[in-house]
């Protein structure tokens, strides 16, 4: 979700986390995950919730949005959106 700061724009990171696998090793753990996760079958929700963090938009170098840039289309905190 990319919000507007006047000029700036930042990024706002929610991490879910859960602990959930059994395997022999690391790779088949991230191989298990990673299908199961692809087939929907885990499904992170609020319950999950374990950090925020808000960080400078990728899209614009420091989050600094260039002069004259069209950024109508994301969200702007205080406006009816």
């Amino acid at each position: 979700m990319i919000r507007s700061g006047g000029k700036y724009y930042d990024t706002i990171w929610n991490k879910c986390k859960r602990d959930f696998i059994e395997a022999d090793n690391f790779e088949e753990a991230i191989q298990k995950v990673d299908g199961a996760v692809g087939r929907d079958e885990i499904i992170l929700d609020v319950d999950d919730y374990d950090d925020r963090e808000i960080v400078p938009s990728e899209y614009f170098e420091g989050g600094k949005v260039p002069e004259g840039k069209d950024v109508s289309f994301y969200w702007h905190i205080g406006e009816d959106n």
